[in-house]
């Protein structure tokens, strides 16, 4: 299944972290000069001069600036400064706990960073759903999966881990059947969510190689 925009149902989608990476990067520059000179004082003494700088900065695109993490510094900033100068009052009070809050907010978006997808055309950002990554999505099971059956009834091994569970392991994402166990699922579909089908194949091979 093709990941698509829930918004604009288009297919151009990356992950948060991709859009960022490709649409941002940094520059520098130097430049120097040199002369020669004559001063109007004394015997017009000749004076030389060497001069150089550069220059630095960060390029962005619109997408990029969207994608971009919630910054941590204020939230280290405001208390750092009321506690080297020894502050005190009810306003202090009020910034430890907004600084508090936005570290929060601040943790929280680094995470989704993650796992967040962002569309190219309209620029919604969201989280696909366990059900959409799941074990019968072709975009990630690519190979083929073959089902250890136990002979107790009503129980069977994962294809990924290759640990036994009852058969209701294996009911999910409303389908029956599923080859993964819910967490080499959640797993896989977290691996794909950051590295897409090389990262999940991956994922799976080193899983099985523990005990295939």
């Amino acid at each position: 299944m093709t990941i698509q925009c829930p918004d604009c149902n288009s297919t151009s989608v990356r992950t948060r972290e991709q859009v960022y990476a490709s649409g941002t990067s940094t520059y520098r520059g130097d430049n120097r000069s040199s002369g020669l000179s004559f001063g109007l004082t004394k015997s017009l003494s000749p004076r030389v001069w060497l001069g150089s700088g550069s220059h630095s900065g960060r390029r962005q695109s619109v997408r990029a600036r969207e994608a971009e993490r919630f910054p941590f510094w204020p939230s280290i900033l405001a208390p750092a400064v009321i506690v080297y100068f020894d502050l005190y009052g009810g306003w202090v009070a009020i910034v430890m706990v907004a600084s508090l809050l936005w570290f929060a907010y601040a943790a929280y978006d680094l995470k989704m960073f993650y796992s967040e997808w962002m569309c190219g055309k309209c620029g919604a950002i969201f989280v696909i759903k366990e059900e959409s990554t799941g074990s019968e999505n072709p975009e990630i099971t690519d190979d083929l999966e073959t089902e250890v059956i136990s002979p107790e009834e009503g129980g069977k091994s994962c294809s990924i881990c290759g640990d036994w569970f009852p058969a209701s392991e294996f009911h999910y994402g409303g389908k029956t059947k599923q080859s993964y166990c819910r967490t080499c699922n959640r797993e896989v579909s977290a691996a794909y969510a950051k590295g897409g089908k090389e990262a999940a194949r991956a994922f799976r091979e080193e899983k099985r190689a523990n005990w295939s």
